[in-house]
């Protein structure tokens, strides 16, 4: 992680304590460089790493879903197309996924 993820991931346990009702997902991408296996252990090991963050400033796993996206969809044309594939996406759904 870099230095300045610890403030934003502080923001994030915050919001998913704030929240109880609420339900979450962490999306792990990455770039094309690389074998796909290589890929999808990667976005694996990002989305893990994020939980695991979160989890130290107490937030349930549980009320978090994993996403492992690799290389796939990914239309890279430049260098920068390929930076902004290296991520990590939350989603939040204030009421739960699966309530309307």
């Amino acid at each position: 992680l870099k230095p300045e993820s610890a403030a934003r991931i502080d923001e994030l346990a915050k919001q998913i304590k704030d929240n109880p009702k609420g339900s979450f997902e962490i999306h792990g991408h990455t770039d094309t460089k690389g074998s796909e296996p290589y890929n999808f252990n990667l976005s694996k090991k990002r989305a893990n790493t994020i939980l695991s963050e979160l989890m130290k400033r107490g937030v349930d796993y549980h009320k978090i879903g994993l996403f492992y996206h690799g290389e796939k969809n990914k239309h890279e044309k430049t260098s920068e197309d390929m930076s902004l594939n290296r991520r990590i996406d939350f989603v939040f759904y204030k009421e739960g996924k699966n309530d309307n």
